[in-house]
């Protein structure tokens, strides 16, 4: 029977016996050496997966395979909402502290959707977690930063009043512990460390847009926080390169207004894309920006209500 694609999704997200094996060679054994096959199979199940399941990394999830792992894990929707949040903004918080560059915030962020899909919340903090991600991140963008660097940056943010160093005692376990979920953060990923950076294709629409004129930087700066903003959606998950940064430059224009007709007749097939995949991308962001506005870059700058005026013209559009 061929595997549907929910079933292969299910398939590579858990570990497969090779029970079909082991049937067929307990059919001509004799029953005492079937028993003792079983009770082997079932002492080497327990120690850890089965040697001949190979798991490799998927660069972009469906709507439907994020939904199913929320609800595999039991997770409370809006708990859920507000910890992603919370944690994204973490991430940028220190990155911002500790001077990085803006694909390590994407990258950490990648990396902490990916990480909280996989993990059950009750069994560790978001708070750490998010650190891990971006100590992880840190690594593969080449951006090195030690642990207890992380940690204490966390911790001068947390307690301005009580500056210290990273050599100090009080990081001692904190850095054991990050260096413990650094590694579930690997398992999570399965190694494939890559992160694709919509923002070089954003700047390129919008220099083919609007040229090189004044007005082409202070539209890509807007379009910039807009793109900060993305990331703390699923949306970068389930869409490529071209799809986001084509998104953010529309959205961009429909929010502030500038240039607005010139960026809604751009063609998205021009683009590498098509237009449901950017509007499945905009009604995400436009979801954060009118239920979360005020843990956005955007929205505490941008009335609420046109957010809300963009939805529906959204919806319409549609």
């Amino acid at each position: 029977m061929a595997l549907t694609d929910s079933l292969m999704e299910d398939a590579s997200d858990a570990d497969i016996t090779a029970t079909s094996v082991s049937a067929s060679v307990s059919a001509s054994a004799s029953a005492s050496v079937s028993a003792s096959a079983a009770a082997s199979a079932a002492a080497a199940g327990s120690a850890g997966p089965s040697i001949g399941v190979i798991k490799s990394g998927r660069p972009y999830l469906h709507e439907s395979t994020i939904r199913r792992r929320l609800a595999r894990l039991e997770t409370d929707l809006s708990r859920d909402e507000s910890a992603r949040l919370q944690g994204i903004q973490l991430i940028d918080d220190v990155r911002n502290a500790l001077h990085l560059p803006i694909i390590t915030y994407i990258t950490a962020c990648g990396y902490y959707h990916r990480f909280r899909l996989m993990f059950d919340t009750k069994a560790y903090a978001w708070a750490d977690a998010a650190l891990a991600c971006l100590f992880v991140a840190c690594k593969s963008e080449d951006t090195l930063k030690k642990s207890r660097e992380i940690l204490c940056a966390n911790h001068n943010l947390k307690n301005p009043d009580r500056i210290t160093t990273p050599d100090d005692k009080l990081f001692d376990q904190s850095s054991k512990m990050l260096i413990g979920l650094e590694r579930h953060v690997i398992e999570t990923l399965r190694f494939d460390f890559q992160v694709r950076n919509p923002f070089k294709m954003l700047a390129k629409i919008v220099k083919a847009v609007l040229g090189s004129e004044e007005d082409a930087s202070d539209f890509f700066i807007e379009a910039y926080k807009v793109g900060i903003d993305m990331y703390k959606t699923f949306a970068p998950l389930k869409h490529t390169t071209f799809t986001c940064a084509f998104t953010i430059a529309l959205l961009t224009a429909l929010i502030t207004g500038w240039s607005e007709d010139a960026f809604v007749s751009l063609d998205p097939t021009a683009y590498y894309t098509c237009q449901e995949w950017v509007a499945e991308v905009m009604l995400d962001v436009l979801d954060l920006y009118t239920d979360h506005y005020r843990s956005t870059l955007l929205g505490q700058e941008i009335n609420p209500q046109i957010f809300m005026d963009v939805k529906i013209k959204h919806h319409a559009w549609i």
